[in-house]
């Protein structure tokens, strides 16, 4: 049996590395070791997950030929086009097609929408069976955009979402499937890359920051020029709220915690916005009281969020891995998945919405987390994913 597997990674977001680690690790361990790997990069993806079987992804395909595909909607047309002639090559009976996380399924990233819509048709014609697994999927505002999904979803063998509130959405207008939920693979990660060593003379505090975007559902439509969307998220005042809010934080941190606090600024993506935020929120901090890291592996990114005393984030994967080494997460929600997330282990309460954020609010969540008890959440998030792929062995095998 052949194994292809596709995901959303080699787009500079470490978080999706971890994904991607995952991935493997699970394939390898259910599947077998003959797989071969699409990427956005495969030279990036060779070299942080040591791989030489990795090939162009169908959404790199499609990007650099963005201007021969004028109606997204034609999929069988598009499937015609030489560029994806060897592509389809990969494709037989006797394969099985893997599509891994995250949340790629969704119009604000239009190419990547439809280049997902195209692996799986891609797959199903050439009659391998197709999975889709650790999935958020949505907005999708467009009709053609929904009925393409539809359609490409009752063509998967198995289909599994991270959270209930996707598949909720996807119930409302995909009818006659099986959609399963599991938690998001980066869930095992601690399986797979072992506990950093902790100093014990210090107390660690992670931060993961990101720059201001405005709360998103599954109804926001956030089509249209970056450059333009960032202008309302700039002048907004709630990006202001947000801002003071962690700044208060940090300080209040500083005057009321042990002297031996330090805060580590963990940058899991390579985007200069979100560094230019780290400088703005660290403003008046004693430079011996923190630490930026950025252009990181995943391997370092998860041995530092392992050994912290609690992880304060606006970016989900590092409050899935948190939780994977058992470090309690306080979550800053610009986006359903992450509710999605933080509602599968029971911890709402620690989730703060960036658009109803306070310096009040974040303080008092902090605060109860930092004096809870520690408690071993990942063990049976980790028993889900395993019985997850014993479930698709059993069904695709």
């Amino acid at each position: 049996m052949k194994i292809v597997v596709s995901g959303g990674w080699s787009y500079g977001n470490i978080g999706d590395e971890a994904i991607a680690a995952s991935t493997i690790y699970l394939c390898e361990k259910y599947l077998g070791h003959e797989i071969i790997y699409t990427s956005f990069d495969p030279r990036d993806f060779e070299r942080r997950h040591s791989k030489n079987n990795v090939i162009p992804s169908v959404h790199k395909m499609f990007s650099e030929n963005i201007n021969e595909f004028s109606d997204y909607s034609d999929i069988k047309q598009i499937m015609k086009n030489d560029i994806f002639k060897e592509y389809c090559g990969l494709f037989d009976k006797d394969t099985i097609f893997i599509m891994s996380g995250g949340g790629y399924f969704n119009e604000s990233w239009n190419n990547q929408f439809w280049a997902r819509i195209l692996e799986i048709n891609i797959a199903y014609n050439m009659g391998a069976k197709v999975v889709i697994i650790g999935q958020s999927i949505g907005p999708v505002i467009s009709e053609i955009g929904k009925s393409a999904l539809s359609d490409a979803l009752k063509k998967c063998d198995f289909i599994s979402v991270r959270d209930s509130l996707t598949k909720e959405y996807l119930e409302q207008f995909v009818e006659g499937i099986d959609i399963n939920v599991y938690p998001d693979v980066a869930v095992i990660i601690s399986d797979v890359i072992h506990h950093g060593m902790r100093d014990n003379t210090k107390t660690i505090v992670n931060i993961m920051p990101a720059n201001y975007i405005r709360y998103s559902n599954f109804d926001t439509n956030k089509k249209g020029s970056y450059i333009v969307k960032r202008i309302p998220n700039r002048l907004s005042l709630k990006r202001y709220k947000y801002i003071i809010a962690y700044r208060s934080l940090l300080n209040y941190l500083l005057k009321n915690k042990n002297e031996n606090l330090m805060f580590q600024f963990v940058l899991s993506t390579n985007w200069k916005w979100d560094r230019k935020f780290v400088d703005l929120i660290k403003r008046g901090l004693p430079k011996d009281k923190f630490i930026i890291y950025e252009n990181l592996s995943h391997e370092k990114m998860c041995n530092l969020l392992s050994e912290g005393r609690i992880t304060i984030s606006t970016k989900m994967h590092p409050v899935i891995i948190s939780t994977s080494y058992s470090v309690p997460a306080v979550a800053i929600s610009y986006n359903y998945k992450i509710d999605g997330f933080m509602s599968l282990i029971d911890k709402q309460e620690n989730c703060v919405n960036i658009d109803d954020i306070s310096k009040e609010k974040l303080i008092s969540i902090v605060d109860r987390v930092w004096n809870e008890e520690s408690e071993n959440t990942a063990i049976c998030l980790k028993e889900q994913v395993y019985n997850m792929f014993e479930q698709i062995v059993k069904e695709c095998m």
